[in-house]
C-alpha cells in the first residue's frame, strides 16, 4: 500500500495517540480579551433561534456511520453520538481492529476532563484541548449556544467567504487563567462559519496540540451539511473533520434522538 500523503498520516497520529507532533501557525496564546460584540450575540441568539425554535435542549443522541482516512485507506465503522449539556460528549466507534471512544465531561470541581480509548489502550485528552470544540458533532451545544455565559467573548469577525460559501464568522474566545491551569493565561479560540440567512452552521474551526504536550499546533476544522430536522431541530447529517487542511474523518447520522435520557456516568473518564 502506497502512502501518498504522510505528513497527514502522522498528524493524525500526532492528534489521537500522541507520539509526533507537526509545527503550525500557533493560535492559543496568551492574550488579554475585551468584551463581547452586541452583534455577535444576536448572531448567536439567532442561531439557537433558528434552529431550535422553541425546543430547550439539554440532550442529544445520534447513530450513523463514521469513516477515518489514513493516507490512501479507508475505514468504516458504526458509530454513536452522545451530548449532554454544554461540557459533555461521547463519540463510540466499532471498528474491525476495536471499539474507539472519545469522552469528554467534567469532575467533581467542574473542571473539563477528557480521555480517548483505542483498544486496548487508553489516554487523557491535552487539557488545552478540552476547551476546543466539546460538542463539535452537535454545534448547536457547542460554545456559539452559550452566549448567555459571561466568561465567553464573541466577536464578530464580519462578513466573508468561506470555503467559496459567503458566510458570517464569529469567533468565541475563551481564557483559561492560572486558577484552572499551572500555566499563563491562554485564550482559546473557536471560530464559526454560518449561513447569513438560514442561520445553519456551515463550520467550527480553531487549533489543537498533539496530546503529548508538544507546543505545536493542528490546524482543525469541521464542517457541516445535508441538515435534516429532527423532533423540530435542525440537525447536520454530514460532518467532516480536517486536519490542516486534509479530511480525516466523516460522519454520516442516520437516527437522532433530541432530549434523551442520559446517564452523567457515560461521560466520565475510566
Amino acid at each position: 500500500m502506497s502512502l501518498r500523503r504522510p505528513a497527514i498520516l502522522f498528524v493524525f497520529i500526532a492528534l489521537f495517540f500522541g507520539v509526533v507532533s507537526i509545527p503550525v501557525q500557533a493560535q492559543q496564546t496568551s492574550a488579554s480579551v475585551t468584551a463581547s460584540d452586541a452583534t455577535a450575540i444576536q448572531i448567536a441568539e439567532q442561531f439557537v433561534l433558528q434552529n431550535s425554535g422553541t425546543v430547550v435542549l439539554a440532550s442529544y443522541s445520534a447513530t450513523g456511520t463514521v469513516s477515518r482516512y489514513l493516507g490512501d485507506t479507508e475505514e468504516s465503522a458504526p458509530v454513536t453520538l452522545q451530548s449532554m449539556g454544554f461540557h459533555q460528549a461521547r463519540l463510540d466507534s466499532q471498528f474491525s481492529s476495536g471499539t474507539k471512544s472519545e469522552v469528554r465531561g467534567v469532575d467533581a470541581q467542574s473542571t473539563p476532563t477528557g480521555q480517548w480509548t483505542n483498544e486496548p489502550g487508553s489516554h487523557a485528552v491535552l487539557f488545552d484541548n478540552l476547551y476546543q470544540g466539546t460538542n463539535w458533532f452537535f454545534p448547536l451545544l457547542s460554545s456559539l449556544g452559550q452566549f448567555a455565559d459571561s466568561s465567553l467573548t464573541f466577536k464578530l469577525i464580519g462578513p466573508e467567504t468561506w470555503n467559496e460559501v459567503a458566510a458570517l464568522h464569529v469567533q468565541v474566545l475563551q481564557t483559561i487563567s492560572p486558577a484552572t491551569k499551572k500555566f499563563p493565561a491562554v485564550v482559546i479560540a473557536t471560530n464559526y462559519y454560518l449561513d447569513p440567512q438560514t442561520y445553519l452552521l456551515r463550520g467550527m474551526a480553531g487549533t489543537l496540540r498533539p496530546d503529548n504536550g508538544s507546543p505545536a499546533e493542528i490546524a482543525w476544522e469541521v464542517r457541516y451539511s445535508l441538515y435534516s430536522k429532527f423532533q423540530g431541530v435542525m440537525v447536520p447529517t454530514q460532518i467532516e473533520e480536517y486536519l490542516n487542511g486534509t479530511r480525516i474523518r466523516s460522519i454520516a447520522i442516520s437516527n437522532v434522538q433530541i432530549n434523551p435520557s442520559l446517564a452523567a456516568s457515560a461521560f466520565q473518564a475510566q
